[in-house]
């Protein structure tokens, strides 16, 4: 036997990670508090997010009269957003929360794509594969630049943060130690309810956001009278004591931006 045949052998012989089993029953023990004390956020999750997703699947079989190329990159990109939001939701139940924040990013940039295309029907093609001297997408600046419905795309900011560090962990560290009057190393695993709250509310928003363009692109291609638009996640929004009460009246705003001219 070669030498590197006997590290790997020895490697695979190894008892199971102590650490990885102590994540793993975190996790557990994590979701099952979720889903037993914090039913509200799990069930307007899991209604909207298959009501959309329902929607969407209808959309296979109905008559698509006018429909345009643009509009099936738009779907393309819309019918990844559910699945990519179901992994923020499960990192959440794990008590991932920053993580869980950094996946949605993920969907809220296919969202943005989406309207960027509303707006730029004929610079579809920029989403996928910039060209040189032609209209770009920059997802960080379109609802200022583009839509011009903000100042500041608030959304696209928060959600950022745990993408380029661990800023924000490292900050509530830096408290606990001085709190602690010492040194307290931490992997991140511990249950917060104000963290979790956080997480959760952005996972809404962004689900929120995707039923909304939905409703409003391809709504009337659905033989229902609701064609996915979440009146009771709105409702659960426009009740929050914080800036996700703006939120449904924000999303008016972009969708009325998206359908201004696109000449120039």
């Amino acid at each position: 036997m070669s030498d590197s045949d006997s590290i790997l052998n020895d490697a695979m012989n190894r008892p199971p990670s102590r650490f990885c089993l102590d994540l793993i029953k975190y996790q557990k023990g994590h979701a099952e508090l979720v889903v037993t004390k914090y039913v509200p956020y799990v069930k307007l999750f899991e209604d909207n997010a298959e009501s959309l997703f329902q929607y969407m699947h209808h959309l296979n079989y109905s008559e698509k009269e006018g429909w345009q190329q643009y509009q099936t990159v738009q779907i393309l990109f819309l019918i990844r957003v559910p699945k990519t939001l179901f992994s923020a939701f499960q990192q959440i139940l794990n008590g991932d929360y920053y993580e869980s924040l950094a996946t949605c990013r993920i969907a809220y940039e296919s969202l943005l794509r989406i309207l960027f295309i509303e707006k730029y029907p004929t610079d579809w093609l920029a989403t996928l594969l910039p060209e040189k001297g032609k209209r770009k997408f920059k997802a960080s600046r379109f609802i200022v630049e583009d839509l011009k419905v903000a100042d500041e795309d608030r959304t696209y900011t928060f959600l950022s943060l745990p993408i380029h560090s661990h800023k924000q962990s490292v900050l509530a560290d830096i408290k606990k130690c001085s709190q602690e009057k010492g040194l307290l190393l931490d992997p991140g695993y511990e249950f917060s309810e104000r963290e979790m709250s956080i997480a959760f509310n952005n996972l809404l928003a962004i689900l929120y956001m995707a039923s909304r363009l939905f409703s409003a692109f391809f709504g009337k291609y659905i033989k229902t009278s609701e064609s996915g638009y979440p009146t009771a996640l709105e409702t659960y929004l426009k009740a929050m004591p914080n800036r996700f009460s703006e939120y449904p009246t924000f999303i008016d705003r972009v969708l009325v931006g998206s359908k201004q001219s696109s000449t120039g």
